[in-house]
């Protein structure tokens, strides 16, 4: 079902944080799986998932950002995708993942990770919050259904506190 959260401040706060930001000018490595921790559902499911720059990629140091998108998800018109972090060194991560086939958002994160999520979904000439939740500590792995117009074009994000936010996102996504 969708829901708007908050008020227009809390909307363009949201977007501020986890929507703010440029497109990387060169392709980020997605983790190869020697101990990023996560896995992603479609890559488990899917065979035609490919990498793409984040629409917002805001890492510094030992931080990766990566993203991925299955324009052939089995719904007709939707493009499903995820965008990933993961740190090199302490080896923790987390990620969001929109499946356009049911509309699900997948939300995941390593313990002791303080993550923000959001998903937003393009309404009206403005991004609107479908799903936001900030300072999530770690351990997380939630599903959210969402309720759109097929066709909607989604943008989903996924920051980690530290001194300074580390944050990818994807919004090249429609349900």
């Amino acid at each position: 079902m969708r829901t708007k959260i908050g008020a227009a401040a809390v909307t363009v706060a949201a977007m501020g944080s986890l929507l703010a930001g440029t497109a990387s000018t060169t392709a980020q490595a997605m983790p190869d799986g020697n101990g990023a921790g996560s896995t992603s559902r479609a890559a488990e499911t899917m065979t035609d998932y490919e990498k793409v720059d984040c629409t917002r990629d805001q890492v510094t140091s030992s931080w990766v950002a990566g993203c991925a998108r299955a324009p052939v998800d089995g719904d007709a018109g939707g493009v499903s995708g995820y965008a990933h972090l993961y740190n090199e060194r302490s080896e923790r991560w987390a990620d969001i993942e929109f499946s356009a086939l049911g509309e699900k958002v997948y939300l995941r994160a390593d313990a002791g990770t303080t993550t923000n999520f959001g998903v937003y979904y393009w309404a009206a000439g403005e991004w609107v919050t479908a799903y936001q939740h900030t300072d999530w500590d770690g351990d997380v792995d939630e599903t959210i259904d969402l309720n759109l117009d097929d066709g909607t074009p989604i943008h989903a994000a996924v920051c980690i506190r530290r001194a300074f936010d580390q944050c990818a996102g994807l919004g090249t996504m429609r349900s």
